[in-house]
């Protein structure tokens, strides 16, 4: 914690501090401007494709099937992506008809990255 009278000081007396600051508006500002774009044109599967594309990237684990990714509850995961929690449970059974996951109690395996990854970019024109 910082007063802000403290702050404005620091953020005078060291450009350093704005440039950083500013680049974490910047890029906060870019996702956010993404996540908009994306809840407008991605589907269902595409929107949770790039949440476990996200989480396999920023948290994944080896796995002898593929990428373990601890996920949140299904309800946590259908907030970040977006949709209702009935839509992760169809994108995950479809992911898993296809042979590119496996899901469990609070985990994922992806056992084909490049499959996940390719439908997160999808372009939205599927159907949900």
């Amino acid at each position: 914690m910082l007063p802000a009278s403290r702050f404005d000081e620091l953020r005078h007396e060291r450009a350093g501090i704005a440039n950083a600051l500013l680049a974490v508006v910047v890029r906060r500002l870019r996702q956010a401007s993404g996540r908009q774009l994306e809840l407008g044109t991605a589907d269902s599967l595409g929107r949770v494709c790039r949440r476990l594309a996200d989480l396999a990237a920023s948290h994944g684990e080896p796995h002898p099937d593929g990428v373990l990714v601890r996920v949140l509850s299904q309800q946590e995961l259908a907030d970040w992506a977006g949709v209702s929690r009935d839509g992760v449970v169809r994108a995950l059974h479809e992911l898993r008809d296809a042979g590119i996951v496996d899901s469990g109690r609070g985990q994922v395996v992806i056992k084909d990255l490049a499959a996940v990854t390719e439908r997160a970019g999808h372009d939205g024109t599927r159907p949900s």
